[in-house]
């Protein structure tokens, strides 16, 4: 996975402490742009985000490539059975459609 290399708004939380959900609500409250990152040895993921809008959302591990909205469930149930490094970036409003869009790009060369 390919994210913006600023400094992180909010660094190394745990997955086992944090509720996803409301996490999620905090962030379009206080961000209002961004992206949450989840990294573990089981896989990996993130959810793009805007006030009131998720425009993206991604989730990869060894079975599994989700993309959309049906990827915040899936990093939902992960959380719940391992334990997920968690980032918050926030992103430029102008930048945010060029990240959460990234992951579906296709390779032409």
């Amino acid at each position: 996975m390919i994210f913006p290399k600023e400094k992180p708004a909010i660094k190394n939380l745990n997955s086992y402490y944090v509720n996803i959900p409301k996490l999620f609500e905090y962030c379009q409250r206080e961000f209002g742009v961004g992206c949450i990152h989840f990294k573990s040895s089981e896989g990996e993921g993130a959810l793009f985000f805007e006030k009131g809008k998720l425009p993206n959302g991604i989730f990869q591990d060894r079975g599994k490539d989700v993309k959309g909205e049906e990827a915040v469930d899936c990093i939902i149930d992960a959380a719940a059975k391992s334990h997920f490094y968690v980032d918050v970036y926030k992103i430029p409003s102008e930048k945010i459609h060029f990240w959460a869009n990234l992951p579906r790009a296709e390779k032409i060369y």
